[in-house]
């Protein structure tokens, strides 16, 4: 439930936005504002960068390197393979904080301050999963979940998505790696971000969570009508099956 919150909320921002979009247009010519500057009632949110979230430069890259697992003496679960994701990939930053987190992980969870933001950490390590969120309105979050498969490996997700209150940007990803303890390397399946993409891939927002308890994955998907500011629900699932996720049929 916390989570369709969150994607309702999310997808509420991004109507005010359209709406907030609409009316500038109607103001006058905006042609020489800068490409990446978007106008909001007069106001004008400028980006920092073409990837102010991060995650597109992991979308370009995750699928073509492999992790190491720094697991020392202890046994392999979620803090030590969310750490080799999230240490790989700091531009993304609530990944970042995790990392940071993982350094010194606390069970009982805790909000903690990286570089002037504070970020609330779910730690439920008995469960497989952790959740790292920054404390601003549109929630950016990272999750990260595993699953133990039938060979011995593990199937690890992680789930980034980071929304501006503006509108100005909206990034999603799902990232599956396999585990194999005899290695200590997670290798990427891309197969099953491209499942899962290709699902969703006709829908103007969706918000996905992973679980912290059961196994399965859920995603909500919606479509948005300009016209009246109003959005269409569904809720998808993709179930577990030992192995690897099927589409609940």
């Amino acid at each position: 439930m916390k989570g369709n919150f969150l994607a309702i909320a999310a997808v509420g921002l991004m109507l005010s936005a359209c709406n907030g979009n609409q009316q500038a247009d109607n103001k006058g010519d905006t042609s020489d504002q800068p490409s990446n500057a978007i106008k909001i009632e007069e106001d004008v949110y400028q980006l920092k960068s073409d990837d102010p979230t991060g995650i597109a430069s992991i979308r370009k890259s995750w699928a073509k390197k492999t992790l190491k697992v720094d697991a020392g003496d202890s046994q392999v679960g979620i803090a030590q393979l969310a750490k080799a994701f999230c240490q790989e990939y700091t531009r993304c930053e609530t990944n970042k904080a995790l990392a940071e987190y993982l350094k010194d992980p606390d069970s009982n969870g805790e909000t903690i301050n990286v570089e002037g933001m504070s970020y609330n950490i779910e730690d439920l390590q008995a469960n497989g999963f952790m959740c790292c969120q920054m404390l601003v309105e549109t929630t950016p979050n990272t999750q990260v979940c595993y699953w133990n498969r039938k060979n011995g490996h593990k199937l690890f997700a992680a789930y980034m998505e980071h929304f501006h209150e503006n509108g100005a940007f909206a990034e999603h990803l799902m990232v599956f790696y396999d585990y194999d303890p005899a290695t200590g390397v997670m290798t990427p399946e891309p197969d099953l971000n491209v499942r899962l993409e290709k699902r969703i891939k006709n829908q103007d927002e969706y918000s996905i969570e992973l679980p912290r308890e059961g196994k399965d994955i859920v995603v909500y998907a919606y479509i948005v009508d300009d016209e009246g500011d109003s959005a269409d629900d569904s809720e998808w699932v993709f179930v577990w099956n030992g192995d690897t996720f099927e589409w609940k049929k």
